[in-house]
């Protein structure tokens, strides 16, 4: 698969030499995005022994990013283009995700720091307000889950939903091939041969990347797939993808990473539902290690500038020789009003409990959420 990317590549960017192609005129750059951001209640079991203790009820969250995009069309008729984000916020990681884009006949090949072909066309559900709330959210952790196996980062913070696709080779560098769309269908594949961005291994840009760093999966291939079309007067999309990675050295209970996910979204006047299922072997050789979500999710436009939706989501982690499995499952409500201009308001409700296999009190928690927040977009 690697050879049948780089070879295909290879044949496009011939392809576009052998005709003359240039520009009339160059690449001229815009600049969008978004800033969100809430304030949050948290209500969390906080006992002595349990995630929550010494943990502030509240808190102000946001999410922002500044875009830099631009295209032109070549005397040949391919468009290229490039995308630049920059966290708009203290970040390590301060450009979010970078790349280059040729679109012709061909299909669309990127090059750069950007998500595979398994999240670029991957389905998710519809969101209660908007894509960064929500219990199943890209961006935020508003529940504390210790030393439960759903969660991640500092602090235990939990992490469930549908977001397992962008794991393994994330924003790293990479090629990705999407195919034209033949009657509602589209295929995609992308390649990562080291799993991190360029300037981020070693000093700055400089010198090779090194091929035996412990416990990172590389060589990434992720595969994609999508089709979207009219069904019975319903507006229908499913779509979803694979990923396997390349353990750089050898561990015990260890193994290459294999992950995928699919979903299902169905529209019809003004109602959305979508379903979406996630399975990641988390690159553990032991049995019983798996992980697994599932989300349900689904909005209503009352008209005007009302929408209300609500969301389910349930991730569980196999705990191993232990047997049985860690537990997180969410129930949200939201409402979103619409002022118009790209700006918005949020509100939320959210309905935790996070389970731990053994019962132990520091991987356990019951917790509920009150969120109130805007969105701009620009």
């Amino acid at each position: 698969m690697k050879k049948l990317l780089t070879g295909t590549t290879a044949l496009i960017a011939a392809g576009l030499l052998s005709s003359g192609a240039y520009a009339a005129d160059p690449i001229k750059i815009g600049v969008g995005g978004y800033f969100g951001g809430g304030f949050v209640i948290v209500d969390q079991d906080d006992s002595d022994t349990q995630p929550g203790r010494n943990t502030r009820g509240h808190r102000i969250e946001r999410e922002a990013e500044i875009t830099f995009s631009g295209s032109t069309t070549l005397d040949n008729g391919v468009k290229v283009g490039v995308n630049v984000q920059l966290e708009a916020e203290s970040s390590a990681d301060i450009i979010d995700e970078s790349y280059i884009w040729f679109e012709g006949s061909f299909g669309k090949i990127q090059i750069g720091a950007e998500d595979s072909a398994a999240v670029g066309l991957n389905v998710g559900t519809p969101k209660p307000t908007n894509f960064f709330w929500g219990a199943a959210s890209p961006v935020f952790s508003l529940v504390d889950c210790g030393t439960n196996g759903v969660g991640i980062g500092q602090g235990g913070s939990c992490a469930i939903g549908d977001y397992g696709l962008f794991g393994v080779d994330g924003d790293a560098e990479k090629i990705t091939y999407y195919s034209p769309k033949m009657g509602g269908f589209q295929l995609g594949i992308s390649y990562t041969p080291d799993n991190h961005e360029a300037g981020q291994q070693g000093a700055g840009y400089s010198g090779g990347d090194s091929d035996n760093d412990a416990g990172q999966q590389s060589e990434v291939i992720s595969v994609g797939a999508k089709w979207s079309g009219d069904f019975g007067g319903m507006g229908v999309r499913i779509g979803g993808g694979y990923k396997s990675g390349d353990l750089e050295v050898d561990a015990a209970g260890a193994e290459d990473r294999d992950l995928w996910g699919v979903g299902v979204s169905v529209s019809m006047d003004k109602f959305n539902v979508g379903v979406h299922w996630t399975e990641d072997d988390r690159g553990v050789s032991t049995a019983n290690s798996d992980k697994t979500s599932l989300v349900l999710g689904l909005n209503y436009k009352l008209g005007g500038p009302w929408q209300v939706g609500a969301e389910y989501t349930k991730t569980e982690v196999e705990a191993g020789t232990a047997g049985g499995e860690d537990e997180g499952e969410a129930f949200t409500l939201g409402a979103n009003y619409n002022m118009g201009a790209g700006v918005s308001f949020q509100a939320e409700v959210q309905f935790w409990d996070i389970s731990d296999n053994l019962g132990a009190a520091a991987a356990e928690n019951d917790a509920t959420v009150i969120l109130v927040g805007t969105t701009i977009w620009f």
